[in-house]
């Protein structure tokens, strides 16, 4: 596929709390798909010389406008990807078609980094462009974000299973076997396990 897919899932569990949707390349089992100096600030083509000792992965990533400098092995795709939404019981989250835009702001949200100013993302993510074309992923959180791992407030779909689906569309130029790609969704869920003295566990909920 080129982008556009729709992924419906059942789940059961005592508390779903994010959804975490990519794409990577179908070519992602092969050893390639490394970039040349091109995509670099300054588009230094002397990158690789004496002038340069002290490169490795993350010093390329932060020169890399556009480039993560990785295989397509780590490489999560997004610039094929038009619009995206998720489906909770037949409910839309959020309510309107998501655009790339929006589709990076609502992760910070879900991750609740949207107001943080001094930890900052990963440092490859050092432009839109990038994260579109080597980091995208597509959240939807339905618990809150809480600092306290006791508090459990997910979606409880504990004996009857929840319905989650994710549907995307692919922009309108895209074309060619280099962009096929390959969906993969990720449901994170929350347990309570006791453990007691002799070995005893008891699974809560």
């Amino acid at each position: 596929m080129y982008g556009g897919t729709s992924m419906p899932y059942e789940i059961m569990a005592n508390s779903v709390d994010l959804a975490l949707m990519t794409f990577y390349s179908s070519t992602g089992h092969l050893v390639d798909g490394m970039v040349n100096v091109t995509g670099l600030a300054g588009n230094d083509n002397d990158i690789y010389s004496h002038r340069h000792p002290a490169l490795n992965a993350k010093t390329l990533s932060i020169l890399g406008k556009e480039s993560s400098f990785t295989t397509n092995y780590f490489q999560r795709k997004g610039d094929a990807i038009d619009k995206t939404v998720f489906f909770v019981n037949g409910e839309r989250i959020p309510q309107y078609d998501m655009k790339n835009p929006q589709v990076y702001n609502q992760s910070l949200i879900d991750f609740g980094i949207n107001d943080d100013i001094s930890s900052g993302i990963y440092y490859g993510i050092n432009s839109y462009k990038s994260w579109e074309k080597n980091y995208w992923t597509a959240t939807a959180r339905l618990s809150h974000i809480c600092n306290d791992d006791s508090f459990i407030s997910g979606f409880n779909a504990n004996g009857v299973p929840m319905t989650l689906s994710v549907e995307t569309t692919a922009t309108s130029a895209v074309s060619g076997a280099g962009n096929v790609l390959t969906p993969q969704l990720f449901i994170m869920t929350s347990e309570v396990m006791q453990v007691y003295a002799g070995r005893q566990i008891n699974r809560v909920r």
